[in-house]
């Protein structure tokens, strides 16, 4: 039942959060992105590895998030992140 409701949830529930997420980094090398992303998803693993071993709880979504993040810095420095810091000072018109 979870997994129909995952699938569900994906295939009607609209794409807000991989917009958010394809908007976090402004890398424009197609390569550079895909090495990025390949070591988001090794950092992530690994840090999930680590936390289940060691029995700590962790969640799977920060660490992706932290990997791209690490990732995205180490390739190309910390412009590459869209910080968002912008939208949270601006006043809504």
């Amino acid at each position: 039942m979870v997994a129909g409701m995952n699938f569900l949830g994906a295939v009607l529930g609209g794409s807000a959060v991989a917009f958010t997420l394809s908007s976090l980094l402004t890398i424009t090398s197609g390569v550079l992105m895909l090495q990025v992303l390949l070591a988001a998803l090794i950092a992530a693993a690994g840090w999930n590895i680590g936390a289940w071993y060691f029995g700590l709880p962790s969640s799977s979504t920060h660490a992706l998030i932290g990997g791209i993040m690490g990732a995205g810095i180490a390739a190309a420095g910390t412009g590459s992140i869209s910080w968002g810091v912008t939208e949270l000072l601006t006043p809504p018109a």
